[in-house]
């Protein structure tokens, strides 16, 4: 079977991807987080068809861990992500509230305006993962389906771009 053969991978995706999002959606229990796991899986399958290696198993049990990897993955993340926001949430709540004077406001200004600049001076793509990360508030999983590259891609453009970032204003100060 050759994967990259644009019919023969149509075939295959007939005949699995109701099992791939079956496989997604009984670890999710959300059905659209389950169609976007099986796509993720045939997406990954179609761009490295070696991955499967009839020697070591079946195609349609390569693709049903493969979904149920993805749709860990996505709960890890969803997870963590939802833990954060609490912990966040828990400072914020104990934290003694501040008023800001107009020097603390203009300092503020002064350092987001350096912030934006060294923002502007990184590669669109670095820009654009943090804008996503930070800004938005997106996980890994969500800031790679965004830009269209793998999560590690993304993971690497994130911490490049941080480094970046943090040299950058290291200079500043």
């Amino acid at each position: 079977m050759d994967l990259s053969d644009p019919r023969q991978f149509e075939e295959v995706y007939r005949q699995h991807a109701g099992r791939v999002r079956h496989a997604a959606q009984r670890v999710l229990s959300d059905a659209a987080a389950a169609e976007d796991v099986a796509q993720d899986v045939f997406i990954r399958l179609w761009q490295r068809p070696q991955i499967f290696d009839p020697k070591r198993g079946s195609l349609a049990a390569l693709l049903s861990v493969m979904a149920r990897s993805r749709a860990l993955d996505r709960l890890r993340a969803d997870g963590a992500a939802e833990r954060a926001r609490d912990r966040l949430a828990e400072v914020e709540a104990i934290a003694p509230a501040t008023v800001e004077g107009p020097a603390d406001a203009l300092d503020r200004r002064a350092r987001n305006a350096e912030l934006r600049g060294a923002l502007l001076r990184l590669p669109p793509a670095q820009r654009r993962t943090i804008e996503l990360a930070y800004g938005a508030e997106f996980s890994s999983v969500e800031v790679a389906r965004r830009t269209h590259v793998g999560r590690a891609t993304a993971r690497s453009r994130l911490r490049l771009g941080l480094g970046k970032l943090r040299a950058d204003l290291g200079r500043a100060a």
